[in-house]
Order: structure tokens, then C-alpha cells, then sequence
């Protein structure tokens, strides 16, 4: 069995510098930028938001279309400053100052390396991310976060809807029969 330390309470959260939160534009990463910007409010640290972009989507839509592999990552490149500048103004309503951060590369990788660059205390994330299937409960890329991450990760997962918690029903009554 393990020692339990103990901790004054508080002392977890309040003791976190730096807030780092991937964005994707999907609906859990915005459920996650709700918890990262209550969380810098709460602690005063800095938030850093994270876009990666994929290189190897990039290189797959300029091959797909036959179009300049520039082209294609040039409207990535302003898609993705776009993104990072609403959740800017988003954090800025909350009264919180965000560096924003637009990269390349494999997103779980990128997000890694980030993460130990900026010398993150917490990577708050959404379940899944906007490539992501309904049908597995976490997404490949916060999978890889979590499993590699030298820091905490939050993994923020989107409140069941209505629809989701019929299907449930209907499952266990069809069970029962």
C-alpha cells in the first residue's frame, strides 16, 4: 500500500504556475477552455493556448485536391490563427491574458513537447477532438497526451445529451427482455 501525503488544502491547485490548453475548434475543446479559464481564474496562472496543426492532413487534402501543399497549409495556418484569437478574446472576457501558441507536426507529440517547453503544470483537454468518433469514449490524441504527459492532464468530457441517455435506456430495457 501506498503513503497518502498529505496536502493543506488548496495547496494542489493553487500551486499551478502554467495552464496549457490544446484547441481544435471541436465542441469538447471549448468545454475544456471553460474548465482552463475557471482554473486560471482560481489560481492567477498563465494560460497558454495550443493549436497544432497536422502536417500529415495537410499533406493528405494538397495531394487529395492536387493543390500546393503551401496553399493548403497557408488556409490551415489562417484557420488556425482565427481559432486561437476567438479563444483569445474568450479568455479575455474571463480577465485572463493568454499567449497563444500555432504550431506543426503530429498534435500528441507537439502537445508534449509544448507542454515540457513551457514547463506546464496542467494540460486541460476535451475528450475528443474534431477528427474524432462518437464511438470510442477518448480520442487517440488525448490517449497519447494522457499516457505521455509529465504533468496532470484534465480531461474534459462533453455532459451526456438526451439522445445519448435514451439510447442507454433502450439498451438496458432490451437486455432485461
Amino acid at each position: 500500500m501506498y503513503d497518502v501525503m498529505y496536502q493543506e488544502p488548496y495547496r494542489l491547485i493553487r500551486r499551478t504556475k502554467v495552464i496549457l490548453l490544446p484547441v481544435d475548434g471541436s465542441k469538447d475543446s471549448a468545454r475544456a477552455a471553460s474548465v482552463a479559464f475557471e482554473l486560471a481564474e482560481i489560481t492567477g496562472a498563465r494560460l497558454i493556448i495550443l493549436h497544432v496543426i497536422n502536417m500529415g492532413m495537410v499533406q493528405h487534402i494538397a495531394r487529395m485536391s492536387e493543390t500546393d501543399v503551401d496553399e493548403v497549409l497557408q488556409k490551415y495556418e489562417e484557420n488556425g490563427n482565427k481559432l486561437l484569437q476567438s479563444y483569445k478574446a474568450a479568455a479575455a472576457e474571463h480577465k485572463i491574458d493568454a499567449d497563444l501558441i500555432l504550431t506543426q507536426g503530429l498534435p500528441s507529440e507537439r502537445i508534449l513537447q509544448v507542454a515540457d517547453e513551457q514547463e506546464a503544470e496542467v494540460i486541460v483537454m476535451g475528450c475528443r477532438g474534431a477528427t474524432g468518433t462518437r464511438s470510442s469514449a477518448i480520442g487517440s490524441t488525448t490517449e497519447r497526451v494522457v499516457r505521455r504527459a509529465k504533468c496532470p492532464v484534465l480531461v474534459v468530457k462533453r455532459p451526456e445529451t438526451k439522445k445519448v441517455r435514451r439510447r442507454q435506456t433502450q439498451r438496458q430495457v432490451s437486455k432485461g427482455s
